[in-house]
């Protein structure tokens, strides 16, 4: 007779730190349906090693089979199961995107099926949210608008910054979804060098004088009859610690600033990553030689 066992699947981590983050990462976002915990560990316990390579492949290969579902759930008349499956494929489809070539061609489709399933999502959901362009220096910053079902309590709202390579769908799961729980308004939005915003404009980089950017999402969100001005909040998260910093110090509109976690010193955050002696005399590393450069010189 064949043993016979309860699950395949073993639930492990990586050796590798950065690997390991992502894996949480996954992890957190199942907090409001943003994954299924044993979804995410069949998909690491299809990556044979720790090779950053097989990541991409087995996200997106589970991500388009619960696509695939959410879009039977929808076809049948099954809005609720529609809805989950669409949002965990959002987040499965931003897995694959986070450790894909940036300078293919699946990284884009990736985000942009991760887009497409949050907004599939959005419309079997009793909130409102809304797929928005913000105006800023002739192009369009991506976000959305997020109202409870009931409305917000006295107009208050929350701008919510993510970082260096979180993205808009992703905040969803991070904070939005708690903050429309508790009455608040919610504009999510990306400016210049974030990952849904370079999906659409590439060339748009990173830039010293982010409160520009925050400023035309703020002129949105002011714009908007369901938000009281008073009421106003900003929320950054990891490398938006920083950018909100910066536009709390100059700009009067912010009545509340939330900073997670707070950068003070871009300069010597940066250089912690990669070290002193990388700043001061770097050597001269080519795009094809990074895979070459072994682990420990190159956390």
């Amino acid at each position: 007779m064949a043993r016979v066992e309860r699950t395949g699947t073993r639930i492990r981590g990586f050796a590798n730190a950065e690997l390991d983050f992502q894996l949480m990462r996954a992890l957190g976002a199942a907090s409001f349906r943003g994954g299924e915990p044993g979804e995410i560990f069949a998909a690491r316990g299809a990556m044979a090693d720790e090779n950053p390579y097989a990541w991409p492949p087995a996200f997106a290969a589970l991500a388009e089979r619960v696509r695939a579902a959410a879009e039977r759930a929808q076809a049948d008349g099954h809005p609720v199961s529609a809805r989950d499956h669409f949002l965990r494929a959002s987040m499965y489809f931003r897995s694959a995107e986070y450790f894909a070539d940036p300078f293919g061609g699946e990284a884009v489709q990736w985000g942009r099926a991760s887009r497409a399933a949050f907004i599939a999502a959005a419309k079997h959901m009793a909130e409102r949210i809304e797929a928005v362009e913000i105006p800023f220096e002739g192009n369009a910053l991506p976000g959305y608008f997020m109202t409870p079902a009931a409305g917000a309590q006295s107009g208050r709202t929350v701008l919510v910054l993510t970082g260096f390579d979180g993205t808009g769908e992703e905040l969803y799961f991070q904070t939005a979804r708690a903050g429309l729980e508790r009455g608040f308004n919610v504009l999510v939005a990306e400016g210049p060098g974030q990952v849904g915003c370079l999906r659409v404009h590439p060339q748009l980089t990173f830039r010293p004088d982010y409160e520009k950017p925050i400023g035309a999402m703020l002129d949105y969100t002011l714009g908007r009859r369901e938000v009281a001005p008073a009421r106003l909040a900003l929320y950054g998260i990891s490398f938006g610690g920083y950018f909100v910093i910066r536009a709390g110090a100059r700009d009067a509109r912010i009545r509340a600033l939330v900073v997670n976690s707070p950068i003070v010193d871009l300069h010597a955050y940066m250089v912690a990553f990669v070290g002193p002696e990388f700043t001061r005399d770097p050597p001269p590393v080519r795009l094809a030689e990074v895979d070459e450069i072994p682990d420990a010189e190159f956390p």
